[in-house]
């Protein structure tokens, strides 16, 4: 009876990330878990998973619909990895790719908070990425708070800043299933306010 298990499971696993295009690099990465059981509900322990330039690691609890509230903290030496990871999973549409050609490299970390399912994610936290790539453009590090539903990104408190200190900090409310609807608040200094404006929206390509 499934609803009535009870007990711990400890395990490590190795995995793998095939790229869905080819001649792209994958991922190989490791890890181990650790999970408590009781009366079908469940706590993620431990769940560790490292590759060689990054680690992520999660806990909370899951209960048996698969919803989950879970602590999560990720940190990578090279964003690239993980951006090669993100395309083998086809995260990222084609379309989405050609619109806004994001890339990452440096140093990148994240702590937050995952809550949901799977089909219905929301995460939320602080993240910061050495060095963003914008339609190929160096847009500068980044620094922020984050929240994301599947109807909505938000930044609260973010920053870009380019090596000649140049800045641009500020808000963006983005709803996705609504067009022309971006909201942006920001003080620049000596910083090119468009760059935002189409990292968000490339459609306003003449702002």
């Amino acid at each position: 009876n499934f609803n009535a298990a009870s007990g711990r499971i400890e395990a490590a696993f190795d995995a793998s990330v095939s790229p869905t295009v080819p001649d792209r690099e994958g991922v190989s990465a490791a890890g181990n878990l650790a999970v408590t059981a009781r009366a079908g509900s469940f706590t993620l322990e431990r769940a560790v998973v490292r590759s060689q330039h990054s680690e992520l690691s999660a806990t909370g609890p899951i209960t048996r619909s698969g919803s989950a509230a879970l602590d999560v903290s990720f940190r990578s030496d090279d964003m690239s990895e993980v951006w090669r990871a993100v395309e083998a999973f086809g995260v990222i549409t084609d379309e989405v790719k050609e619109q806004y050609e994001i890339g990452l490299s440096g140093t990148g970390e994240f702590k937050g908070r995952f809550e949901g399912t799977v089909s219905d994610p929301k995460l939320n936290g602080h993240l910061k990425l050495e060095s963003i790539q914008l339609h190929n453009e160096q847009a500068g590090a980044f620094e922020g708070n984050i929240s994301y539903s599947p109807t909505l990104i938000t930044i609260d408190n973010g920053s870009l800043v380019r090596e000649d200190d140049t800045r641009a900090d500020f808000t963006i409310n983005a709803p996705l299933k609504a067009e022309n609807s971006v909201s942006v608040k920001a003080t620049v200094q000596g910083f090119d306010i468009s760059t935002i404006i189409r990292a968000i929206e490339p459609k306003m390509s003449d702002f």
